[in-house]
């Protein structure tokens, strides 16, 4: 018992460590929004949070595209590229 909880809290330094050393932690905003942000991106605030959006394109039909938790709105960045044209993308 002593020694898998000794496992245990070698494993959860070294996870703490090595995500503090790669700089997975929290990161301040102006570096997020220096190097996320462009022309065209928007803020909003939903419940006290800052969220980052963009609003591209022309067209009465709206297509509202949400990524991931661990991921931003660049994922979308070749289809927004695709549909600009036609639809207003969110």
């Amino acid at each position: 018992m002593k020694l898998t909880k000794l496992l245990l809290i070698a494993c959860m330094v070294a996870t703490s460590s090595g995500c503090a050393y790669f700089g997975l932690g929290s990161r301040p905003l102006s570096e997020l929004t220096e190097k996320y942000t462009d022309e065209s991106s928007k803020f909003t605030s939903v419940d006290g949070l800052v969220v980052h959006y963009t609003d591209e394109g022309f067209g009465d039909d709206v297509v509202l595209m949400l990524h991931g938790e661990h991921s931003s709105l660049h994922v979308w960045d070749a289809w927004v590229e695709r549909m600009v044209t036609d639809f207003r993308v969110i």
